[in-house]
């Protein structure tokens, strides 16, 4: 059985090299990363309709908005994020009397983490999944927070008038669309004259795993793949200055961290915990091995040797987000914050 597994995952190293080569050039340049991980994925990638990897559509737009992690999977991920380890850079910018937009809000983590600071400003979230927005409402309930509320809206089409908002930010959400700069440029609409954006997004490109084990390797690569497939990009924030300028802001700054990094025991029997979830969620696997990625053996393998690299004493794992904060076009006075 051990030679048989040994076997799997060097054919799944072999596949995840031959993408990677491609990925690294076609997504540096911010674009989606066409098929290249076996001969079936030459072609450019094509959409289709029987396979709906996550259950969120934009509403009223023919742009699909998709992610590609299961509700549940999704729930545990994000479900203790904090303002000060996901958003460092926002938090200087936060104060009492500002209202702020969290654009893709899932459960309302951050936004509910925020809500005592703005106090008497209102902080509202919205995601195009319905369910997490009930959630996030009821956890607003449970705590008493009478400025934070929930809706359930497209990135595309932010149902808000123009200058609504003081803040305006979106976590790990914009590299799952396909329209980046139409997305910031509807988040620079409902600002405030001299107001400000923060997007920060995942780079997959960035993504370290030690000790190294080919098996393990594959994972992020496949998850990039799986963005792709969807029409997302998992590199493209590392150009969000750019996007940024494009979509109408005056003036931006680039920044970059590190909120997940694995680096103990109970760290990585964590991390490994969600990429297991991750690829056993019937709709990722059956997206990964009906196109080809991976053969079913194979994927066990990757998550075999997932969750013996969780238990290893020396097991590594962390990666970059690359963002950007943007301000709007003021109109008079200072802006909000210092700027670059």
């Amino acid at each position: 059985m051990r030679a048989r597994l040994g076997s799997c995952r060097d054919a799944v190293y072999a596949r995840a090299t031959e993408y990677d080569s491609t990925a690294e050039g076609e997504a540096a340049k911010g674009e989606s990363v066409p098929g290249a991980v076996c001969p079936a994925l030459s072609r450019p990638l094509i959409h289709p309709s029987a396979v709906v990897i996550a259950r969120r559509r934009l509403y009223g737009s023919d742009i699909d908005q998709r992610y590609v992690i299961e509700r549940d999977v999704q729930h545990r991920y994000v479900a203790n994020r904090e303002a000060a380890r996901f958003l460092p850079f926002v938090l200087p910018h936060i104060r009492a009397g500002v209202n702020v937009l969290d654009v893709g809000s899932g459960v309302g983590a951050i936004a509910l983490d925020l809500a005592p600071m703005v106090t008497p400003g209102r902080i509202v979230g919205i995601d195009a999944d319905a369910g997490q927005v009930e959630v996030a409402k009821a956890s607003a309930r449970k705590r008493g927070l009478e400025n934070a509320d929930f809706v359930a809206g497209s990135v595309y089409e932010l149902p808000f008038d123009g200058g609504t908002f003081d803040v305006v930010y979106a976590n790990a959400v914009l590299m799952y669309v396909r329209d980046q700069v139409r997305a910031l440029a509807e988040m620079r609409r409902v600002l405030a004259p001299g107001g400000l954006a923060a997007v920060i997004d995942d780079d997959l490109g960035t993504v370290v795993m030690s000790p190294e084990r080919p098996e393990v390797e594959i994972a992020p690569r496949l998850f990039e793949r799986a963005i792709a497939h969807e029409g997302g990009n998992a590199r493209y924030s590392r150009h969000l200055r750019t996007l940024m300028l494009e979509a109408g802001f005056t003036r931006t700054r680039g920044v970059a961290h590190a909120p997940e990094v694995y680096g103990d025991l109970e760290e990585t029997r964590w991390f490994a915990d969600f990429v297991v979830g991750l690829f056993s969620a019937p709709t990722m696997r059956d997206v990964i091995v009906g196109e080809g990625w991976c053969t079913p053996v194979e994927l066990r393998s990757l998550i075999e040797g997932v969750r013996e690299w969780g238990e290893q004493e020396d097991a590594f794992a962390a990666w970059l987000y690359c963002g950007a904060l943007g301000w709007a076009e003021e109109a008079s006075g200072p802006s909000l914050g210092d700027g670059p």
